[in-house]
C-alpha cells in the first residue's frame, strides 16, 4: 500500500501519514461527532462556504492507480455537492459526489477534457448514518464500494492504465469552483496512489 495522505480530522487536519500534507481550512468547519460515537472527531459543513484543500500532493499527480477511503455521513440531500475534487477544466483528475439520490459518485479522467468513468454507488446513503466508503481505480477497473469491502456496487473499465497528469489542488468539501459545498461529515479520509484489496480495505476501516 502507497498510502499518500491521512486526515483523521479530530479537529485538526493535519496529514497523519508522515508524508506531511497538511491541508488548509478556509473559514470554519464544524467539529462534529465520529463514526464511534466521539465528539470532535469527525468534520462536517452544512453547505456554507467551508472548506479544506492543499494545494498539491506529489504522489496524487501522476496515478495508475488510486484509492480513497474513509467514512462519510451525509446530513443533506437537497443539493448535489462535491465533497472530494482534484482537478478542473482541461486539467480533470478524479471526482468524489454526492447526487441527490443519495448515492457516491466516482468520477475519473485519462485525458483531462472529461471525465471517462463516471459510476455511482447502488446504495442511497440515508442521511445521519454513517457508511464506509472506498472509491478505487486498479490500473483497468474503477471500483465504488459501500460498507462491503469485499463486493464493489459498480464498476468500469472505460480507462486503462494512466489518468490524466495535473499538479491541482486537492479539495474536500467543495469543488473547485467553491460551490457545491459537503452537506456531510468525514471521519478518517485516506488517499492512496495504489489499489488495495479487500483485506486491506477492511483493515484500513478496522482502524
Amino acid at each position: 500500500m502507497a498510502l499518500q495522505a491521512e486526515y483523521k480530522l479530530n479537529t485538526v487536519f493535519t496529514d497523519s501519514s508522515g508524508n506531511g500534507y497538511d491541508l488548509t481550512e478556509t473559514g470554519t468547519m464544524t467539529d462534529d461527532t465520529g463514526f464511534l460515537g466521539g465528539a470532535n472527531s469527525a468534520v462536517s459543513n452544512n453547505g456554507g462556504a467551508n472548506y479544506l484543500s492543499i494545494a498539491s500532493i506529489a504522489g496524487l499527480d501522476a496515478l495508475s492507480a488510486l484509492t480513497i477511503i474513509g467514512r462519510i455521513r451525509l446530513d443533506s440531500v437537497a443539493a448535489l455537492t462535491v465533497p472530494i475534487t482534484k482537478g478542473s477544466g482541461s486539467d480533470l483528475q478524479f471526482a468524489m459526489l454526492v447526487l441527490t439520490s443519495g448515492k457516491i459518485q466516482f468520477r475519473l479522467s485519462a485525458n483531462g477534457t472529461s471525465y471517462a468513468v463516471v459510476i455511482a454507488s447502488t446504495t442511497a446513503l440515508s442521511t445521519g448514518t454513517y457508511y464506509d466508503f472506498c472509491l478505487e481505480y486498479d490500473g483497468t477497473t474503477a471500483s465504488v464500494f459501500i460498507d462491503d469491502m469485499a463486493t464493489a456496487e459498480a464498476t468500469s473499465t472505460a480507462i486503462s492504465g494512466s489518468l490524466h497528469t495535473g499538479t491541482n489542488t486537492l479539495y474536500v468539501g467543495v469543488n473547485v469552483t467553491l460551490v457545491s459545498n459537503m452537506n456531510q461529515a468525514f471521519d478518517d479520509l485516506r488517499f492512496y496512489n495504489s489499489a488495495l484489496n479487500q483485506t486491506e480495505r477492511e483493515a484500513v476501516l478496522a482502524l
